[in-house]
């Protein structure tokens, strides 16, 4: 199943082989398209990848429910067609879930690591709000026990009323979604070498930027740099700091032994 990344739609941009190909991995619920402005500025000084992920855009999805690690394995799959041994890769939201598990779990096929306001890590939450999830998960459970000609209009009703924007809009990618983001991949994090640039929104309500210090902590050969925006700090105005602190990082920063 995962040899979908030979049918995974991608833009190419830039012509040289030189230096480090960069692959660029969208949020959820996006495509490659609002990764282009940002990957066309930074193709200027190497090639730059743009996928559409399976299950968005014009890629196929997935066929089942996946988890991060299909993820990682499709793009994989993509880089072994493309011809790619090594490349950096910028991931945002969703697709910083996946390079968070390309980078832990197959180090050697990473040379940097950009995170522009990634998933990965729980949200910190007080103690009434944790409360709160854990009362709406318990009615979730109950609903769900019940006979099924009282379930399923209920659970009609539980998931208009609690379910998330990205849940309601999932459709057939919503058993994916679920899978996902009940992953906390701290223990990953942990285990990532390759030098990694934190790039945040300070105003990011969907990742906190509390996120990108823990990640900071977590990742030993990182650095991380707090814009003005929100979850999408590179779309509009802000896409020329970004494409300029991402490319002095990707030029500048010393290699690590691999």
């Amino acid at each position: 199943m995962r040899r979908l990344g030979d049918a995974l739609h991608a833009v190419i941009l830039g012509t040289d082989n030189e230096p480090t190909p960069l692959l660029i991995l969208h949020g959820w619920g996006q495509d490659l398209e609002i990764m282009r402005p940002l990957g066309e500025r930074l193709a200027w000084h190497r090639p730059v990848h743009l996928l559409d992920l399976p299950g968005f855009g014009r890629s196929p999805g997935p066929g089942q429910d996946w988890d991060t690690r299909d993820y990682a394995q499709c793009v994989l799959s993509y880089l072994e067609q493309a011809g790619l041994d090594r490349v950096d890769l910028l991931g945002h939201s969703f697709g910083g879930r996946i390079g968070l598990r390309i980078a832990s779990e197959w180090p050697g096929r990473l040379r940097r690591l950009v995170l522009v306001d990634a998933a990965g890590l729980p949200r910190r939450r007080s103690w009434s709000q944790r409360g709160r999830l854990l009362a709406i998960r318990t009615l979730g459970r109950v609903i769900r026990s019940l006979p099924s000609f009282w379930s399923q209009s209920l659970l009609a009703w539980y998931r208009e009323r609690y379910g998330s924007r990205d849940y309601k809009n999932a459709g057939e990618l919503r058993g994916t979604f679920v899978k996902v983001v009940a992953e906390d991949q701290t223990a990953n994090v942990r285990l990532i070498t390759a030098p990694t640039l934190v790039l945040w929104g300070a105003d990011d309500r969907e990742t906190p930027v509390e996120m990108a210090h823990r990640f900071g902590a977590l990742i030993r050969d990182s650095e991380v740099v707090v814009l003005p925006g929100d979850h999408f700090p590179f779309v509009g105005a802000g896409v020329h700091a970004c494409a300029q602190i991402v490319d002095e990082f990707l030029s500048s920063s010393p290699e690590l032994p691999v």
